[in-house]
């Protein structure tokens, strides 16, 4: 029995039976021991972000020697140029499992000191924390703004054994779907990983076993798929669970967008969608929105 690390991975990548060769991400030992981060490459943007070095290098090399009058005086700032080129085209090589690339990370940071600076400046509004009154006996969140919202558990139908033809069609239902939606509701998806809840197959299992106790066969597979999710599954392997939180400006607004997820379930979209009850909403944002 392999260890659940080992399935599960360091990074959180998930096995892709169609990746190539090209795709396999390469874990960096160095960056892991020296910056204590997780970062790491593929071979086609080692292989892309390489020829582009090479044609920057060979670029820089002709135009130095094009002119041996000019070289001392030019020398020194082109190097320096041709480092800064290496650095950006680093930064775009190595990526984080979590944070994207390096470049990804630095635009980010910049765009929050940009921001910061404004509003320190008083030449934009600061961002104002939208708060959650409660829920509505009609199973509605009801946020301080005015606006109304409620949360769904999403099952999908993405799977790494999907044939190409089924995933072709996901993604242009994906498309379609996020180019018809409207202005007047926002769609906020939600991704968690928790650990594996196996008292629903525990539970059938008892009952199957109850019903064919005297059939020697079916009862020992019973027993010994009983013992797998208790030893094996249950509280140890992690699921990934993903919600779906809509926020409609009116009541109207937010039952249209809701009309329009469900109708795109049917066309495969997703395999189930389930609206929370009271109770489960209430645990939810008391998780994620620090609701009390």
């Amino acid at each position: 029995m392999e260890s659940q690390e080992d399935q599960i991975g360091m990074y959180g990548f998930k096995t892709n039976v169609r990746s190539k060769p090209s795709d396999v991400v390469v874990r960096i030992n160095f960056f892991e021991k020296i910056l204590h981060t997780s970062y790491s490459i593929t071979f086609r943007k080692l292989i892309i972000i390489s020829l582009i070095y090479v044609i920057i290098l060979l670029s820089f090399i002709a135009y130095l020697l094009s002119n041996f009058v000019r070289l001392p005086y030019i020398v020194f700032g082109n190097l320096l140029l041709l480092s800064g080129s290496g650095l950006l085209l680093s930064q775009l090589l190595f990526t984080n499992a979590f944070t994207g690339t390096l470049m990804k990370s630095s635009i980010l940071f910049a765009l929050q000191q940009w921001d910061r600076l404004l509003i320190h400046s008083r030449r934009k509004q600061k961002f104002k924390k939208i708060g959650i009154k409660g829920i509505s006996k009609d199973n509605m969140i009801v946020f301080s703004n005015g606006e109304v919202g409620r949360i769904y558990e999403a099952d999908g139908f993405v799977s790494s054994t999907l044939f190409p033809e089924e995933v072709r069609h996901i993604e242009k239902e994906a498309r379609n779907y996020n180019r018809s939606r409207g202005k007047n509701c926002v769609e906020i998806k939600i991704t968690s990983s928790q650990r594996q809840n196996t008292e629903i197959q525990q539970e059938n299992l008892r009952k199957m076993y109850a019903k064919n106790v005297n059939i020697k066969g079916i009862a020992d597979i019973c027993q010994q798929q009983k013992q797998v999710l208790e030893q094996y599954v249950e509280g140890k392997k992690l699921t990934v669970i993903q919600h779906i939180v809509l926020r409609g400006s009116s009541e109207r607004a937010l039952l249209e967008h809701e009309e329009r997820l469900f109708n795109y379930v049917k066309r495969g979209l997703y395999y189930k969608i389930r609206t929370l009850g009271k109770e489960e909403q209430e645990r939810y944002l008391v998780t994620f929105h620090n609701l009390k």
